[in-house]
């Protein structure tokens, strides 16, 4: 009978508790289905006038006296099977709890990752950490900028200009937050990472602007990083600790697309050279609506730098770049731009640390903090199309009052060359001095204020300044 092979299943030894389970829950179905049928069985007989009842009799003998003997045969054998199945129930102890599926554990519902903050992805041997953060900022600029929060200084309004008229802005954004993913995993041949960063800086105040989204290998000691992310030529660990992103003029800054390769040394020191996007709207081209800009060749940066954790980091990078167009008759014009970049970062008493940096050259513009936008790196002159020295300097100092509070005082100042061809309001110095105080109870939670004085002078010598109060909370994911 299929319920005695069932009951022989019940009593085999589980593999687990929770096979058991469900073996159980399984042949105790079975059985019930078998005794629904014998019930239906009986109806029927008694329908058909065989039931014990018609005859006035009551016990089991009798009935077997109505039955024939293979049918007397088959209800002791049901009779003989419930029993059994019912000592084999109550010895196993089965409930209705273990029939249903194991609780689960709420500690392994997120696993940690392999760094601060991050979790492991279920399923895989990758790390994801979610970061940025929340930052409001309340501004007040004397003069008109028309970079906005941004804080450019080669936008400052001239005096004198229609835009100078405009004086006295105040502005109270959260365009300066951030967003980013990062994620990494370790593997047989090294290890791995995609770091993805957008701000608001974007046109439209709501948008997202893509800051770095570049991928990273990183094995033994060689480091390959490709996509967009500061430029090789820059160092960021020596800008100044400013409120506003980009106020330092004498410094480079500049997010584009490189490939880079990496090799470190010693354990203070590592090489490094990249392939970087070349720009072809950072020079002045002699007709703007027929000539046609050139960017046929990446820019080539190299660099060396030594990092300690009790003196400080020293860098030297350089840069080579082509610079040039194609006039309407088919002619090119190409000049080699070049530049050199020595940054700083010296550790004085406790934390407390100067950060410095000067670089010079010839077509590196767009490169320099404010002069993307004017088309300072080559121009027609009277004897050709040449590219423009350049020149910047800057030196910060960043004093720790307490764990909790600090303030960085910095200075800067960038000077280009100019021809008689160019607009007369052709970039020609910039120069910026500025003094903040931070509180940071926590990391990623800040208040500050800072006071930013920016002066600019065009190939014409007009002047033009700004002087900036800057006041901002921000809130660290």
């Amino acid at each position: 009978m299929r319920l005695i092979c069932s009951v022989a299943v019940l009593v085999q030894p589980p593999s687990s508790s929770r096979t058991f389970a469900i073996s159980m829950y399984q042949e105790l179905t079975a059985s019930i289905a078998v005794m629904w049928r014998l019930f239906v069985l009986i109806l029927v007989l008694g329908i058909l006038g065989v039931p014990l009842a018609k005859q006035g009799l009551t016990q089991d003998s009798d009935a077997k006296t109505r039955l024939s003997p293979t049918e007397n045969a088959d209800v002791e054998e049901l009779r003989f099977e419930v029993e059994e199945l019912r000592r084999l129930v109550a010895e196993r102890n089965v409930s209705a709890q273990d029939l249903l599926e194991p609780p689960i554990d709420p500690q392994r519902l997120v696993e940690a990752g392999d760094s601060r903050g991050a979790i492991l992805l279920p399923g895989t041997d990758v790390s994801l950490r979610i970061g940025g953060y929340a930052r409001g900022e309340m501004i007040y600029d004397t003069g008109y900028v028309a970079s906005g929060t941004l804080l450019v200084p080669s936008t400052i309004a001239l005096d004198g200009s229609p835009l100078a008229q405009r004086r006295g802005q105040t502005t109270l954004t959260a365009n300066h937050s951030r967003l980013n993913f990062d994620a990494h995993a370790s593997t047989d041949f090294g290890k791995l990472r995609g770091f993805v960063e957008f701000d608001f800086y974007a046109p439209q105040a709501t948008q997202p602007r893509l800051r770095h989204a570049y991928g990273e290998w990183d094995y033994g000691n060689v480091n390959l990083i490709a996509g967009q992310t500061w430029s090789t030529f820059m160092d960021p660990a020596t800008l100044p600790q400013a409120l506003p992103e980009t106020a330092q003029p004498g410094s480079i800054f500049v997010r584009q697309g490189i490939f880079r390769l990496t090799r470190r040394v010693s354990d203070c020191v590592n090489i490094a050279c990249a392939l970087e996007n070349p720009s072809s709207v950072d020079f002045t081209l002699p007709d703007p609506i027929n000539d046609q800009p050139l960017q046929r060749l990446p820019d080539f940066v190299s660099r060396i730098r030594f990092a300690s954790n009790d003196i400080g980091t020293f860098q030297i990078a350089s840069l080579v770049r082509g610079i040039g167009y194609e006039d309407p008759f088919g002619d090119e014009h190409l000049r080699t731009g070049w530049g050199v970049a020595l940054t700083s970062r010296v550790q004085l008493t406790g934390t407390d640390n100067l950060r410095m940096g000067v670089t010079g050259g010839e077509g590196i513009g767009g490169y320099m903090l404010g002069l993307a936008a004017t088309q300072s790196a080559a121009a027609p002159d009277v004897d050709g199309f040449r590219t423009l020295g350049a020149t910047g300097a800057y030196l910060s100092l960043q004093h720790f009052f307490s764990d909790e509070f600090r303030t960085n005082m910095y200075y800067g100042l960038t000077r280009v060359e100019s021809t008689p061809l160019m607009a007369s309001t052709a970039a020609r110095d910039l120069q910026n001095a500025a003094i903040n105080l931070i509180w940071s109870p926590r990391p990623g939670f800040g208040v500050g204020i800072e006071y930013n004085y920016n002066w600019r002078e065009v190939r014409d010598l007009t002047t033009g300044d700004n002087h900036r109060t800057q006041f901002t909370i921000q809130f660290g994911l």
